[in-house]
């Protein structure tokens, strides 16, 4: 048993190859659960009640066998926008980091990695907590946290400040210098 948070923001079930999204809350504080593809084609009529994270009961069954492979892309799918959203990597760091827990069904139900990298920046295009686009040179303001290259060296070597009208910005590390001259 396993949660997953949906495109749309909501929880859904995995549970032994089978999705299932939400339906309704129900009286007795469970919720009701229907299979994803009662949902929009009305093919499986499957449903589960489940209280909190791990407790079910009245599991009906499905009338089609359980796609893994579909699982474990939807998993991966989610894991890589959650991630997206909370770091600042690029998107090929992103991918790598959750392309590793797909299986071979799973790598077949995944989009393209062209398509995955756009998902990526759509994500943090629509985070709210993502960093402004600076307009002019003295809206730009680089966190402390990404002054550094991922070896932990200082990135941004000098800033003349942002009140300065002719700003002088010098992106190197000491080693880089230390080489040059």
């Amino acid at each position: 048993m396993e949660w997953i948070q949906s495109e749309r923001g909501g929880r859904k079930l995995l549970l032994g190859g089978y999705m299932y999204v939400k339906q309704k809350d129900l009286a007795d504080g469970y919720e009701g659960f229907e299979c994803e593809l009662r949902r929009n084609t009305r093919q499986c009529r499957a449903k589960i009640k489940v209280m909190g994270d791990n407790q079910f009961r009245d599991r009906t069954e499905h009338n089609h066998p359980p796609n893994h492979g579909r699982s474990n892309a939807t998993k991966v799918k989610a894991a890589t926008k959650r991630r997206a959203t909370e770091s600042n990597e690029r998107p090929q760091q992103v991918l790598m980091a959750t392309l590793c827990e797909v299986t071979e069904e799973g790598r077949a139900a995944l989009p393209s990695l062209n398509n995955m990298r756009r998902n990526i920046r759509r994500q943090r295009q629509e985070n709210p907590n993502a960093l402004p686009i600076p307009m002019t040179v003295e809206d730009l303001e680089i966190p402390v946290d990404q002054r550094l290259t991922l070896g932990g060296e200082l990135f941004l070597y000098h800033d003349s400040g942002r009140n300065d009208p002719r700003r002088i910005l010098v992106f190197t590390t000491a080693r880089n210098l230390q080489d040059r001259f």
